[in-house]
């Protein structure tokens, strides 16, 4: 089963269409036209199963030690749900992970950035 192509990331109010770029059985990325953005999921089976979302971020910006100069910077955002094989249903998972996404306000993302624990 895939997600819906293209999948849509907004930022700061501007919606970020990320058509699909890559797809496997196990895997499905989405890239931004310009390559600024990149929407990665993953699945393994192992002991346990493991589902990663990754979103990547690119810019170009000053150098600090060259202001003259830029450089490119990357920054990524993880969400992992790491499960047993039994024990959790689908829907117990998908209610705790829904309640941590959404405990994941900007503001309280903004005081674990600052190095809030």
């Amino acid at each position: 089963m895939a997600l819906a192509d293209p999948q849509t990331i907004t930022i700061n109010a501007i919606a970020n269409p990320l058509p699909r770029t890559g797809f496997s059985p196990t895997s499905g990325s989405f890239t931004k036209a310009d390559g600024d953005r990149k929407l990665e999921i993953s699945h393994s089976n192992g002991s346990r199963i493991r589902h990663l979302i990754r979103f990547t971020d690119k810019q170009t910006v000053s150098n600090p030690l060259v202001p003259t100069q830029n450089q490119n910077v990357n920054m990524s955002f993880h969400m992992v749900i790491d499960m047993p094989r039994n024990g959790y249903t689908v829907a117990d998972i998908a209610k705790i992970s829904a309640g941590v996404a959404a405990w994941a306000t900007e503001a309280n993302l903004t005081k674990v950035i600052a190095g809030e624990s």
